[in-house]
């Protein structure tokens, strides 16, 4: 019987490995993103590449990872334009992922794609998603998520128009842009850096997003697929320095968890917040991890387990860390995920869960190459 409050503790499987280990020229690689493709138990894994030759030129990439982490197919451009930081969602339903990326100077830009014996396969060529001329915040990815109830995705991004809003716009699994655009976050003060999330219980979109007032906080906002309705938000935590959030869903619990890179006296803490199906705060919040945080943080949970994962840089050392976290906001002992090499640094970790086992697959990009971590399996005390 373990020991109240204790849960899940978090260890390595298998070495770190690499989708993609080097483009062959003077390129820099960031923005690493993961999503879980249930219906082929696979991960998809993209990421951009920031190439000098001489001049600047930014593609977005993508491979599929196998459910036991071995790369599948080849690397494949996703982009045909110059793309910049992206996110991705699956929809195991139509057996198709969507995979979003910023294209300067105001563009947000979409393209379906497939897993087809293991390769990444175009379902579609890239689109528009956005619908105005507006700069884009060219740090903050856009975030996607899917609603397995009215088989729409919801993407978001941060914005720049007379401030930095986040804004937002349904598109449907056949590539056609369902609604107006939504104004998900727009009082004219600074918003930004979105997160999504499904609510597959209530059938709704969560998102979350930095915003300066009050204080340094985290907003969330409730939006209502079929029809992109605002069903209500509200401040979900809020201190003197938390940013970059991430949000992800309990399906068990049917509870929200955010997390943020936080400030304590003398270093960085991983902070927490649970939140309810109404996105009120549920209980205070939460330390999850000391010298954790960082340039961008990623969450997900496992359904399996009943545990969040949450993954980020640590003033330990220049690799990624992660922590796993009880149902109940209960940290177990936080580790080192990646292992890639001596001085190289992973920056923008993200993280994706399998609904199939109770493992988790982290990404990274330490420089130069970008690298997906092994899985991490949680696994419950005696």
């Amino acid at each position: 019987m373990s020991a109240p409050g204790v849960y899940a503790q978090g260890s390595r499987v298998g070495d770190t490995f690499y989708p993609r280990t080097t483009h062959g020229d003077n390129t820099a690689l960031r923005f690493p993103s993961v999503a879980y493709d249930a219906r082929n138990d696979a991960y998809l894994v993209t990421w951009t590449r920031f190439k000098r030759d001489p001049d600047i030129t930014h593609e977005v990439w993508g491979r599929f990872v196998s459910g036991s982490g071995a790369s599948l197919g080849t690397p494949v451009m996703l982009s045909n334009a110059p793309g910049g930081a992206a996110r991705s969602a699956c929809a195991p339903a139509a057996n198709r992922c969507l995979v979003a990326w910023i294209q300067e100077p105001s563009a947000i830009i979409g393209r379906f794609v497939s897993y087809s014996g293991g390769n990444v396969a175009g379902v579609s060529n890239p689109f528009v998603v956005n619908a105005n001329g507006r700069g884009k915040h060219t740090a903050a990815p856009p975030t996607v998520a899917y609603s397995s109830a009215t088989n729409e995705f919801l993407v978001a991004w941060a914005d720049f128009g007379n401030s930095l809003d986040v804004r937002a716009q349904r598109v449907g699994v056949e590539g056609t842009l369902a609604g107006p655009e939504i104004q998900a976050a727009t009082t004219g003060l600074y918003e930004s850096f979105p997160s999504l999330t499904y609510n597959s219980a209530a059938n709704e979109f969560f998102l979350s997003h930095y915003q300066e007032v009050p204080a340094t906080s985290v907003g969330v906002k409730r939006i209502q697929p079929g029809t992109g309705a605002i069903l209500g938000g509200g401040t979900l935590l809020a201190s003197a320095f938390d940013t970059y959030p991430e949000i992800t869903y309990n399906s068990t619990t049917n509870q929200y968890l955010v997390v943020t890179w936080g400030l304590i006296p003398g270093g960085w803490m991983l902070h927490g917040q649970l939140a309810d199906a109404s996105g009120q705060p549920a209980g205070a919040p939460l330390s999850l991890a000391a010298a954790g945080g960082g340039d961008g943080i990623g969450v997900t949970y496992n359904p399996v387990s009943n545990s969040y994962f949450a993954v980020y840089q640590s003033l330990t050392n220049n690799e990624v860390w992660g922590v796993t976290v009880g149902p109940t906001g209960v940290p177990t002992a936080q580790f080192q995920v990646t292992a890639s090499a001596p001085r190289l640094s992973s920056a923008t970790p993200q993280a994706a869960s399998s609904t199939k086992t109770k493992q988790f697959v982290a990404a990274a990009v330490p420089m130069p190459s970008p690298g997906i971590a092994p899985s991490v399996r949680p696994w419950d005390p005696p």
